[in-house]
C-alpha cells in the first residue's frame, strides 16, 4: 500500500484520549548505572476516534514524575487536534510544529510518540491491516530476547538470573553493562557466557 493511499482513505478524526498510570513490579530488577528499578511507571494510552475506533499504546516512563508529565503533553496535544481529521504522518507534523517553541524531546518526545503509535494502531485497524503492511515493509519474523533482568550486579549474581532467565525458552538475553572499569564489564559477560554454556 502506498503512502497516497493511506492518505487518501486513512484519516482519523482524534476525540479524545484516555490514560492510566499503574506501576508494575518487576519479577527481575532492572539494575542500571544510574538506578536500580524495582518497579515500571507505565502509561496506558487509549485514543478514542470520532470513526469509533480505539487506538492503543503503551510508555515506559522511567519516573513517577516523568509519567505524570507525559501524560499532561498529551493531553494538550489531544486538545490541539480537535475534530481534525488527519493521517498520523499529518498529526506529527502538526503537532511537531505546535511543541517546537517548548522543545520536541525528552517527555514531549515521548508523549508525542505515544500518541503516534496509538492513531497508527487505529488506522490499522480502519484498514484491516497490519503495521507492516501500512509501511509497506515486508511480513518476516523477528527474533525475541529476554530483556528482564542482568543489570549491574555481582558476576555470580549475574550467573545464577541468566540461568533462571534462559528457562523462559527465548535464545538470547539482554545484558546490562555500564560498570565502572572495562574489566568489570568483561567479568560480567565471560559469568553469562560460562553459566549459559553450563546448562
Amino acid at each position: 500500500m502506498s503512502s497516497s493511499h493511506i492518505a487518501a482513505t486513512g484519516r482519523l478524526t482524534v476525540h479524545r484520549v484516555k490514560i492510566r498510570g499503574v506501576k508494575v513490579p518487576l519479577t527481575f530488577s532492572l539494575g542500571t548505572a544510574v538506578a536500580v528499578v524495582n518497579k515500571v511507571p507505565l502509561l496506558l494510552v487509549d485514543v478514542e476516534t470520532a470513526e469509533g475506533i480505539t487506538g492503543r499504546s503503551y510508555l515506559f516512563c522511567y519516573t513517577s514524575s516523568g509519567a505524570r508529565a507525559i501524560a499532561e503533553h498529551l493531553r494538550e496535544a489531544v486538545d490541539l487536534v480537535p475534530d481534525l481529521p488527519l493521517t498520523p504522518l499529518e498529526l506529527a507534523q502538526f503537532l511537531q510544529k505546535r511543541f517546537a517553541l517548548l522543545g520536541v524531546t525528552g517527555t514531549v518526545r515521548m508523549a508525542l510518540s505515544a500518541l503516534d503509535i496509538a492513531l497508527w494502531d487505529a488506522l490499522g485497524q480502519q484498514l484491516s491491516l497490519p503495521l507492516t503492511s501500512l509501511l509497506a515493509a515486508p511480513a518476516r519474523p523477528l527474533h525475541a530476547y529476554d530483556s528482564r533482568g542482568l543489570g549491574l550486579m555481582p558476576p555470580s549474581q549475574l550467573a545464577d538470573e541468566a540461568v533462571r532467565l534462559s528457562e523462559s525458552g527465548l535464545k538470547a538475553l539482554k545484558l546490562r553493562l555500564g560498570y565502572p572499569t572495562r574489566s568489570e564489564d568483561l567479568a560480567a559477560v565471560e559469568a553469562v557466557r560460562r553459566a549459559i554454556a553450563a546448562r
